[in-house]
């Protein structure tokens, strides 16, 4: 009976990390500053993104080659399931394993892929610092700084 309960609770909670916080839906509102396009940069070439509340719980997110913001190259979600915030996209999964209304960090759920960590700096400017470790072991780092584009 304690064996079918625990696996019941494993199911309903997902792999969530040992200390992964608990979100609730009016936490997660504080994340309505990521809402709309943004503009950064990688090796000097621009990227755009944007980002929309489906609903409540969900975020929609998706990459663009232009500043036109008509065919997206990439799309994902940012969605709050079972108290967890998770971040899809690219077949790669990551989980916030801290969150507050200006910082989120995603670990990811599998082996092999990096972390990140989005900052709001202002209302039209936020940061994007990736992280991951090389062949050697060591960590490794790249800061993008993303803008508002529009109102």
């Amino acid at each position: 009976m304690i064996r079918s309960c625990l696996l019941l609770l494993a199911l309903t909670l997902g792999p969530a990390h040992a200390g992964t916080p608990r979100t609730t839906m009016a936490e997660f509102q504080a994340l309505r500053w990521l809402e709309g396009r943004w503009r950064g940069s990688h090796q000097g070439e621009p990227f755009y993104q944007s980002y929309h509340f489906r609903n409540d719980s969900t975020i929609e997110t998706r990459t663009f080659g232009d500043s036109s913001f008509h065919e997206a190259s990439d799309s994902g979600t940012i969605a709050l399931e079972n108290g967890v915030i998770r971040n899809r996209g690219g077949g790669a999964e990551w989980q916030a394993t801290s969150f507050d209304s200006r910082t989120v960090h995603f670990e990811p759920t599998t082996q092999g892929q990096s972390s990140f960590t989005w900052h709001r700096i202002s209302l039209t400017q936020w940061s994007a610092t990736i992280r991951w470790y090389d062949a050697s072991g060591r960590e490794q780092h790249q800061l993008y700084m993303l803008d508002r584009v529009g109102s």
